[in-house]
């Protein structure tokens, strides 16, 4: 529930509740009841097609579910996500703005969040990140977002599979060092190539 370029990211927060262990997976399901058939939406044109097929085929292999692929179209994701009209799991990514660990953690997973899609209320983690805001100092405050993690990681709201980067392409011939900005905002317009 981060990204490695923000403040406080744990690579291993997640622990065994990330770990890819399909005989348990099977037997947990097993014991839930299952479900013969199941549906993954995804959003169209994100280019999320592929990974979204690895994910199905994943888990008709390993739960011995057969699972279909259902499009969103994009511009009617969000008011679809919030109105409860999609019911069953859907694949979204999620970016972060800037490296406080705020920029996931506040718009996704607090109460009434505009992209809580999960719908996800606790009201210890409500209570976490609103300190971890009013903190004196910013070691503090990442520290009380650790806290937070740590409960959404408990409940697991939704479950996280991956964070990636961007790639870049420089030359030397550019006028000026190019700065790489790992939250995507480098000012590309101001680079002149000699």
């Amino acid at each position: 529930f981060g990204v490695p370029a923000s403040l406080g990211y744990r690579d291993d927060a997640c622990g065994e509740f990330c770990e890819f262990n399909p005989e348990e997976a099977k037997e947990l399901w097993d014991e839930a009841g299952g479900l013969p058939e199941l549906t993954l939406s995804v959003v169209t044109g994100t280019g999320r097609d592929a990974y979204s097929e690895a994910i199905i085929n994943m888990w008709e292999e390993n739960l011995g579910a057969t699972v279909t692929l259902n499009f969103l179209p994009s511009e009617n994701t969000h008011a679809a996500l919030l109105g409860q009209e999609t019911q069953n799991p859907v694949s979204l990514g999620r970016a972060s703005d800037y490296p406080s660990p705020y920029s996931v953690l506040g718009s996704s997973f607090l109460t009434g969040a505009p992209s809580n899609y999960a719908f996800y209320s606790s009201a210890e983690y409500d209570g976490l990140i609103a300190d971890a805001l009013a903190a004196p100092s910013i070691d503090e405050g990442t520290a009380l977002f650790d806290e937070a993690k740590d409960v959404l990681i408990a409940d697991m709201p939704v479950i996280p599979l991956w964070t990636s980067g961007t790639n870049y392409l420089s030359s030397e011939r550019l006028a000026d060092s190019f700065e790489i900005d790992p939250y995507n905002k480098s000012p590309f317009s101001t680079y002149a190539v000699d």
